[in-house]
């Protein structure tokens, strides 16, 4: 085989290789670059397909949920009472100015409860 012909195989051998490594690594690179994922991450935001039917069928989202769903009612219960504790604090404000007989500092110090208060409702109901 002449030098020609040798250098001609080598280089058409190592084009065929170059895309060989070309198709390999555009089969390795697809997922990340379609943004699949290799790890399911629990969160049904992110997780893909196949991740989140196992989630599904083994409870993880639905345990969620029922975690979601008692932080919400827990923290309803608590802007309840908050309302609650608000408004008898300017029950009592109003009667004490009512009353006259009440001393500035009383009268300080309920406000300040009830704008404390009225925060604390913002937080919780917000």
């Amino acid at each position: 085989m002449s030098t020609l012909a040798q250098s001609s195989f080598r280089a058409s051998r190592m084009t065929t290789l170059h895309r060989a490594l070309f198709v390999a690594g555009a089969f390795v690179s697809l997922p990340l670059l379609t943004g699949c994922q290799t790890s399911c991450t629990g969160d049904a935001r992110f997780d893909g397909y196949y991740c989140a039917r196992g989630n599904i069928s083994n409870g993880t989202y639905q345990g969620q949920t029922a975690a979601l769903e008692r932080t919400a009612i827990d923290r309803q219960g608590e802007a309840a009472s908050l309302r609650r504790q608000y408004e008898v604090a300017q029950d009592r404000l109003r009667a004490a100015k009512a009353r006259r007989a009440t001393t500035a500092s009383e009268l300080i110090a309920l406000e300040s409860e009830v704008e404390s208060l009225r925060r604390a409702v913002a937080r919780a109901s917000g």
